[in-house]
């Protein structure tokens, strides 16, 4: 597997109406925080926007929170937000996909 280098981010990012909404809630800055982490590490791995371990199993919560050093709380909360936005999904199996993958996606650009 190819792994990405780096990520696309649109310049007008944080002038989104779903970044606008994210920012506008109490820890909306984490909230954004996150999110940018949670792209990076869908990237990292580049497997179509699934936040997947180096094997492909899909990552829980627990260890998304490990892994981006982040509290559990705190990254429970921000990956409900990301799925209420869709910008997130949890598939049957319980794997998070970033729904918007081709706006970050840089090895497609």
């Amino acid at each position: 597997m190819q792994y990405a280098k780096w990520m696309s981010l649109p310049v007008d990012f944080f002038s989104r109406p779903k970044i606008s909404r994210l920012l506008a809630m109490r820890k909306g800055a984490d909230y954004v925080w996150l999110w940018l982490e949670v792209v990076a590490r869908a990237c990292q791995v580049n497997r179509q926007g699934s936040l997947s371990d180096e094997e492909g199993s899909p990552m829980t919560v627990k260890e998304l929170s490990l892994i981006l050093q982040e509290p559990i709380g705190l990254m429970d909360k921000a990956l409900k937000q990301f799925e209420k936005l869709d910008m997130l999904m949890q598939t049957e199996t319980g794997e998070f996909v970033v729904t918007n993958w081709e706006l970050y996606n840089a090895s497609k650009k």
